[in-house]
């Protein structure tokens, strides 16, 4: 197949240079969690010694037969901690950062490769593993490098990825060697290359990589492979290759991209997919009862998917693909981590009543769905903290017109320039996605300047007959769900503007007579008492746990699905110092030094109406809740108060209802 060289089509909007966006209020909260939990601290024993970070080799006591092969997925996790050290402007995680760095450049070879020699052993004998996983590791650690140098101007760290491309991938080409991997890889080495390019002005780097590319799966029939049982389209980190058919789009001009990937979700979320806006993966996706809301999840695929609907947005300014990105941020991903970010699972359930290392309906060993340092396999425990710092880089991005566009609102600062290449500095203060009242946006620039602001409207404003607000000098303006305002301004230092986006609560029909509860983009979930058992301490705040149900989970929800929108109590508190954490949860307290049980309350519950089912219990064969039954086949106990709480601070519960009309 002929590829274009450079981009024929421009995509909507563009990322902004790293280190533009800084978190702020409840958002920052939660990076620095993560950064003192799992995702900023596995080095210091899980991945201690590791080949990538300069070691001889993996001694943690909690590896397993199984993990062989997987040194290279510290890369991954490396480049998270890059992300958080430098948005945090944390000194400390920068000093652990430069001396990976330092030893990833004293291994530059002649031939452009870099990166350890210790020999891999292989779990995917089908595949040449040493070729996919240095590889893919190198490409990792190029596009680290890459934002290395951007704030550091360090051409040790150019040249270090100019080698690479130019002399090592593009003349070193193994025909198979990528089965699914492929649609991970090409948006990344062909993101590298033309970087390379636009800081060289060369075309020399962009062509090595589009000779090696011409041997890959076309992106534009991973559809067929899905439904045809394909084995290089069944893994669910195909939901990553999305984002590489809108790719392809840049490069081609071809306009029947957007629609084979518009075919594509509508397939997906008709088969597979779950509340919370991902998609079945207990590493393969199911091949039937996909939408089954006992069904495993991946880690991995998530935050592919994530990655996915964000080069969406990017590319075609499409804002459902922005909700998207929202429902997966802010529920799927949120509750893949205990509250301290100490412990993750390897797949998660939408009805979770069990934590347990037991037999389920998975593709994975049976510690999967547990929370500890490494259940299943170590990729999961690699890239569970990618999702987030990756999200904050793109919550604002830049327009073609040298404006700037909401992601979303979450509070943030923004310091680009906009116009005629004036500094801006953007501050938002919000407590989104928990609320979308009274959010405030100001302006500081140096000097008057002209440039336009766009706000996207989400689509859920539309189920309850509402419209976004936005207020500036005095003026209200509306906007309808999933359009776009401009707001056209010769800005000032110091100008304001307010928005509103309204939040009520709607009951979502799912499948066999259940329900769903969303309220703006958070789903809601039971609030489930845990009892915990500690199945190993590993360092620090890293335990291994099982976890069981301590009250009822067996309730089904009166639901007026005729209703625009049900008229629920909500119960509001300040968000609280963890944001992902429960009442109740067992969390480190890192000061303490200790585990405590955290007091403070979710920062919004919902109250409704509910029954017990006395006839919906544990599955006979697997440690997971039996299939919902239909109304006619429920035998009903006493009504109960329910009090759900958002998704994605939930550890046990259940996210998918029996209706009760």
């Amino acid at each position: 197949m002929q590829r274009q060289m450079l981009p024929v089509a421009n995509p909507k909007y563009r990322v902004l240079p790293a280190g533009s966006i800084q978190p702020k209020g409840w958002l920052l909260r939660q990076l620095q969690i993560q950064s003192k939990g799992l995702p900023g601290r596995a080095d210091e024993f899980f991945f201690k010694g590791e080949y990538w970070l300069g070691g001889d080799g993996p001694r943690d006591a909690s590896r397993k037969p199984t993990d062989l092969g997987s040194s290279h997925l510290v890369v991954g996790w490396l480049d998270a901690l890059f992300d958080m050290a430098y948005m945090l402007n944390d000194e400390k995680l920068k000093a652990k950062v430069q001396r990976y760095i330092e030893y990833i450049l004293s291994t530059e070879e002649p031939d452009g490769s870099f990166g350890p020699k210790q020999p891999q052993d292989s779990v995917w004998p089908d595949v040449n593993y040493e070729y996919v996983s240095y590889q893919g590791a190198r490409i990792e650690a190029a596009r680290m490098m890459l934002k290395y140098y951007h704030f550091t101007k360090d051409e040790r760290a150019l040249n270090l990825v100019k080698h690479f491309v130019l002399d090592y991938y593009g003349k070193n080409y193994e025909p198979g060697a990528y089965t699914w991997f492929n649609n991970i890889g090409q948006k990344a080495i062909r993101g590298i290359a033309y970087a390379l390019y636009e800081i060289t002005n060369d075309i020399a780097y962009v062509e090595a990589v589009e000779r090696h590319l011409e041997y890959e799966t076309p992106e534009s029939d991973w559809k067929t492979g899905l439904k045809n049982k394909d084995p290089k389209c069944t893994h669910g980190a195909v939901f990553g290759g999305l984002g590489s058919v809108a790719n392809d789009y840049i490069y081609s001009g071809d306009e029947d991209c957007k629609q084979i990937i518009d075919d594509a979700i509508v397939w997906l979320d008709e088969t597979q997919g779950q509340v919370g806006g991902h998609y079945t993966a207990h590493e393969f996706i199911a091949m039937y009862d996909g939408r089954n809301p006992t069904n495993g999840s991946e880690c991995c695929p998530i935050g592919g998917h994530v990655s996915a609907m964000s080069t969406l947005f990017k590319v075609f300014g499409d804002n459902i693909y922005a909700d998207r990105v929202e429902e997966l941020i802010f529920n799927s991903v949120a509750a893949f981590m205990t509250g301290d970010a100490w412990a993750h699972q390897y797949d998660q359930q939408v009805n979770q009543i069990l934590c347990t290392t037991a037999k389920r309906r998975f593709d994975n060993r049976d510690d999967a769905n547990t929370f500890a340092v490494n259940p299943h396999y170590p990729c999961c425990t690699a890239s569970v903290g990618r999702p987030l710092p990756s999200f904050i880089n793109q919550q604002w991005l830049r327009t073609e017109d040298g404006g700037l566009v909401a992601l979303s609102y979450c509070p943030v600062e923004v310091n680009t320039t906009v116009g005629d290449n004036v500094h801006c500095r953007l501050t938002v203060e919000s407590e989104y996605p928990y609320r979308g009242t009274n959010m405030r946006f100001t302006v500081h620039v140096e000097k008057p300047v002209e440039f336009p602001i766009y706000l996207r409207a989400p689509k859920y404003i539309g189920d309850y007959g509402e419209r976004t607000a936005v207020m500036l000098d005095g003026i209200m303006h509306k906007i309808e769900p999933l359009d776009t305002y401009v707001i056209r301004h010769t800005w000032r230092d110091g100008d304001t503007f307010e928005m509103n986006i309204p939040m009520n609560t709607k009951f979502i029909e799912r499948s066999d007579s259940s329900v769903a509860v969303k309220r703006g983009p958070l789903y809601y979930a039971l609030r489930v008492g845990e009892a915990y058992r500690q199945l190993r301490h590993n360092y620090e705040g890293s335990s291994d746990w099982e976890i069981y149900p301590a009250t009822p989970w067996n309730v089904g929800l009166y639901a007026p699905l005729r209703a625009a929108y049900a008229s629920v109590e909500e119960e509001h508190h300040p968000i609280p110092k963890f944001p992902y954490a429960h009442q109740e949860e067992v969390l480190y307290d890192d000061e303490r030094n200790s585990y405590v049980t955290c007091r403070e309350k979710e920062s919004v519950i919902l109250h409704v109406r509910g029954r017990i089912i006395n006839n919906w219990g544990l599955h006979r064969i697997y440690a997971m809740s039996d299939d919902i039954k239909p109304d006619e086949a429920r035998e009903y106990g006493q009504e109960v108060h329910v009090e759900l709480i958002p998704y994605g601070c939930t550890n046990l519960r259940i996210a998918e209802f029996p209706s009760i009309q």
